[in-house]
Formats: structure tokens, sequence, C-alpha cells
């Protein structure tokens, strides 16, 4: 039936009237308001006061003629906030795909990053295109990463925290990786590589925990278990991007239950990779909050099977079945994040690793591409880790880390200096046995076949040897005598690099209070477009044309602009730059002031 009711859409004061039957042809939003109100013959809209004159008069254009002319970015998001607010899925559908993303550009693509990340959180029932146009718009601000941080670093750091994730976890696997690592440690205010992966870390064990019913990857059903040596493994299931396969062991003669994960086969393409997973499994009828979620990194290059859960509680020898349920979450940042410690692991000796966990430590020193140049240098990764370390290890995690070091490719000045500067290595009775094996093996003629190097040696790339005994002796002699004098070198440098590394952080920490302070509000061409603090609200009432109000639905309004961001800047008071100038100056003249004392002494 033709619905003759007319209505009158009030936008800054003017009134614009269109017919009903047109409006109910473009959303189901006209239809259910026009059903609602069949007694009037005129209903009057008073819209919200961020619906400005000009985007209505094209949206109201599109409902007469369906066409849409050439718009630029600004006025296309106005549009898309209307087609939002109307809930014409069509006309949202047409502008994400025909006038923003092939059009996304440096100067606003921020806008949409924000606006589609908080249509997309906002609610579970969202048009595809909506994730389309943050996918896009968050590739596009990855991919000029640098350029967005030198002109909009304010903006950046105001972006939902989600899609900032985002941006980071794309802009890691680009050419600029390093430049992206280093903006995502300072937006975390981390210290190092080391202490931005704690942070990381920690926060993705809150989220998970917050969201861990999403999380289901698996539930695997057991009818046939045995309680002998079994095992078993599940059909491919994907974690993320990722194949993988789960397995469980039953040994017997130790009651013990294993489950494990392992990815279902490897590519030469990935070898360098790290995948790094946060999981719990769950098995039988545990009560799922009580469980603890932890890291796990998994080497890309191996299929080798990563346990994440030992069962000894169960009473195995009576269990016919059982359920287990595998809750995952793939930590893409994480595993960039690791894969750059790889590739620089002389972080691991110049930073603090207390807190570094062993499966980490574990996982890097038995990476055929740590990227160091000899092994001496894994040799003394591990001994600064155990020397730091809080972990107390267990004699399965000894053995392993014992087995990560090419022992056969360390050399005898390696040995004698890792053992004098790390003494909690030799604590431990394997690592004794190991360096005196080697030690005893240098001094002899072995076969020429070596073990397999590690990927990335630079020098002694095979096993040390001399022509005499006497050389051999000359050579231990050597490094012990020369030792005291490298190792007062050793922390000498050391000293300088810490006081070197805190004037670097207390002369950064100025330049930037300088830099916020002091600089004048930039002249940005689109900053009255970029904020975006006018938000739609709910229609509260339609009236009538008989002066009578109607109460609309009071359902809030699921659109885009709800959240907001605000690049408008603010120049601060200038007493305060004068503040900092009076500061430097004074731990400038401080630091002369000693540096004449102590030439003075």
């Amino acid at each position: 039936m033709s619905l003759a009711i007319e209505v009158c859409f009030v936008v800054e004061n003017q009134d614009f009237k269109v017919n009903g039957d047109k409006l109910t042809k473009t959303s189901t939003y006209y239809a259910e308001l026009l059903e609602t109100s069949k007694e009037f013959s005129e209903i009057r809209l008073l819209l919200p006061d961020w619906i400005s004159i000009k985007p209505f008069q094209i949206y109201l254009s599109y409902i007469e003629n369906s066409k849409m002319p050439k718009l630029d970015l600004i006025m296309a998001q106005k549009l898309l906030w209307l087609a939002d607010f109307f809930k014409d899925s069509t006309l949202q559908e047409n502008l994400i795909s025909q006038q923003i993303v092939p059009y996304l550009n440096k100067e606003t693509v921020l806008l949409f990053v924000q606006d589609a990340c908080t249509k997309i959180y906002s609610s579970d029932d969202i048009l595809k295109c909506w994730q389309e146009l943050y996918n896009q718009a968050c590739d596009f601000s990855a991919k000029n990463l640098r350029y967005l941080y030198e002109k909009f670093a304010n903006v950046m750091n105001k972006l939902d925290p989600r899609a900032l994730k985002t941006i980071f976890r794309i802009a890691l696997t680009t050419r600029d990786s390093e430049f992206a690592l280093d903006k995502l440690k300072e937006y975390k205010q981390a210290e190092s590589y080391i202490d931005l992966l704690r942070i990381l870390e920690k926060e993705s064990l809150e989220t998970f925990n917050q969201d861990i019913s999403k999380m289901l990857v698996q539930e695997w059903n057991i009818d046939d278990f045995e309680f002998s040596n079994f095992y078993k493994e599940t059909e491919v299931f994907k974690i993320a991007s990722t194949d993988w396969v789960l397995c469980v062991w039953c040994f017997e003669h130790e009651k013990r239950l294993e489950i494990s994960i392992k990815q279902s086969e490897i590519s030469k393409a990935t070898k360098y990779n790290i995948s790094v997973v946060t999981s719990i499994v769950q098995v039988q009828d545990e009560i799922l909050e009580t469980l603890t979620p932890q890291v796990f990194p998994i080497p890309d290059y191996t299929q080798s099977q990563c346990i994440i859960r030992e069962i000894t509680s169960f009473n195995l020898e009576n269990v016919k079945n059982f359920t287990i349920k595998l809750y995952a979450h793939s930590e893409d940042i994480v595993s960039n994040l690791l894969q750059k410690i790889s590739s620089k692991p002389e972080v691991l000796l110049n930073s603090n690793i207390e807190e570094f966990p062993f499966s980490h430590i574990s996982v890097l020193l038995n990476l055929k591409y740590l990227n160091v140049n000899c092994e001496d240098t894994a040799l003394e990764i591990l001994a600064n880790w155990l020397q730091s370390t809080r972990h107390t290890l267990n004699e399965h995690e000894i053995k392993n880390l014992s087995n990560s070091i090419r022992w056969e490719f360390t050399t005898i000045k390696g040995l004698i200096t890792t053992i004098c500067n790390y003494p909690k290595l030799k604590s431990y009775q394997v690592f004794q046995n190991l360096i005196k094996k080697e030690l005893e093996n240098k001094g002899k003629k072995l076969s020429k076949d070596n073990p397999e190097a590690r990927k990335t040696y630079k020098k002694y790339t095979v096993r040390e040897s001399f022509p005499t005994q006497k050389d051999y002796l000359n050579m231990i002699l050597d490094s012990i005598l020369t030792y005291n004098a490298l190792e007062k070198e050793t922390n000498k440098v050391r000293e300088l690099k810490s006081q070197l590394d805190y004037a670097q952080k207390e002369i950064s920490m100025l330049k930037s209070l300088r830099k916020e302070v002091l600089s004048p509000i930039p002249q940005i061409k689109v900053e009255e477009d970029m904020s975006l603090n006018l938000t739609p609200m709910t229609i509260q009432n339609h009236i009538t044309g008989n002066g009578n109000y109607i109460k609309s639905r009071n359902s809030s309004i699921d659109t885009a602009a709800n959240k907001s961001i605000d690049i408008s800047m603010r120049l601060k008071n200038r007493k305060a730059g004068a503040a900092i100038n009076d500061l430097v100056s004074k731990l400038r003249n401080g630091r002369r002031h000693r540096s004449e004392l102590s030439g003075s002494k």
C-alpha cells in the first residue's frame, strides 16, 4: 500500500520535504518509522546538529534519482555518516567501494581508520563493507607510517588502541619495520625491545582473559582413549591464517598426558619466522576461569611439537573418552618482535632480561638463523640469561638449554671468558661437564665431520684445532692471562654505555617536552574536517504537522561517528618552555662543573 505521508527533515532550521514512498525504498529505518506513524499526514524530523545542509542536500538528491556525484573524501565521509545514521546499506556500500577506498590518501586516511574501527567494534552485526574499509585504511596507514608520524603524530597517538595495534601489526611486515618497531616502543613507553616484549605479552594475556569465550579454535572429542603409549592427532585447523594440528601423547610408565601443537606443514618462505600463540587447554569439565593462559613461541622452520599442557592429576587408567578444548590467539606483533630480536640478539646482552621467559630464550638459542657471528656470542647470551633470570630451571629445561649451544664451534677464549664473567653458568653440573669436555676435545684431533653450524656464522665455521699440544696449551694460558684486562675493559664499557643510555633518554625526554610546548600550531589544511567532535545523536522526537510529538525509537544510533578523535592542538603556556630551558641549562652547567672538577683532580 502506498504511503502518502510526507517527511519533513529539519536541518539547521531549514525544512526539506520528501515523499514517504521514496524514503521507504532506501532503508528499513524509514519503513519502520512510517509504519508506526500512519495516522499522520506529515512527520517532522529534527536532525542532530552534526548534520549540515550541504551533505544532506546531496543525500536527498541521491534519494530522488539514485545517483551520487563524484565527492571529495571529506564529503564522502559525511555522507557515510548519514547513510549509517539512516541505515541505508546500499549507500554505505557504494560510498565505501566507489568513493572512499579507491581514493584514500595520506591526509585523511586516519579519519576512516577511526570511523571504521569505532563501527566494527561497536556491534557484532555490521556490513562487510565496514570491515573492508577498516582493512584498507589500516593497510594504507601502515605503508605510510613514517609520513603519518611526521605530520600527524598527535593524531596517531589518539587513535583507538585496537586500530593502532592493527596498523603496527601490518607495518612490521613492511620494509620500514624497524621504524614501526621504534614507534611502537615509544608509544608503549618501553625502554628496550625486551621491555616492549614484556608489555605486549602482558596486554595480550589480559585481552585474552577478557575475550576468552571468543577464542575457541578447536573442540576435540576422543572416544577411543587407551591407557598405554597412546598418540593421536586432530584434523588441520586454523589459528588466524596458519594451519595447526593438535596432538595428544599418553606415557603409560609416567602416568602422564601431554598435549602439544605443531604446524601442519612448513615452507621455506617462512623459515625465518617465529609464530607466537597465546592459549589455554581445557580438559573434561575443568572450569575455564581457573586456567591460566600462556604465550608460546614456535619456530616456523620445524614441525617439532610445542607442549602446551601436561596432565598428571587425572586417573588415566579409568579414562575411556574425554574432551579437549583449545582456546588460542595468534600474536603477530610479538612474533615480529621476536624475529627482530633474533636478527639483533645483542639486545639480550644489553637489556634487562630478568623476566625474559625460558620458552623464549630456548626458542631463540635453538634457531639455526640466530644472527650471531660465532657460537661464543650464543653461549654468552645463554650465560647472561642464566645469570639474570628469576626462573628456577628443572632438569628438562637445563637439558634443552645445554643442547641449544653448538659447543663444537665455541673457542677456548670464548669458553674461558664466559665462565669467568658469568659464574652461575658453572654452578650447573651439566655445563661444567660440557665445557670441560669441549676444552679437552680442542686439544685432540677429531674427525672432520662437524655437526650442523648456524647459518649466520661469519667466523669459526669449523671446529677450533691446534697443530701441536703446545699451541693448544698456549691458547689456554693466553686466554687466562688476558682475561683480567678484558673483564676490566668490558665492565668499563658497560658502565659508560649505561651512563650514555641514561643521558640520551633524558635529552630525548627534554626535546620532546620542548617541542610540544614551544612549537606553533601547525596549519593543517583539513583541520576543521578532521575534528570529529560533531557526534551523531539519537533522534529524540518526531514532530507532526499538527504540533503533536511522537516518541521515536530510543535505541542508540549505531554510527561510526559516535566515537571520535580530535586533532586540534593547543598552544601551551610558554612559561613552561622557559622552565625547561632553565632545566637544560642547569643540567649542562652541572655536567660542565663536574668535568672541570674531575679535570682539576
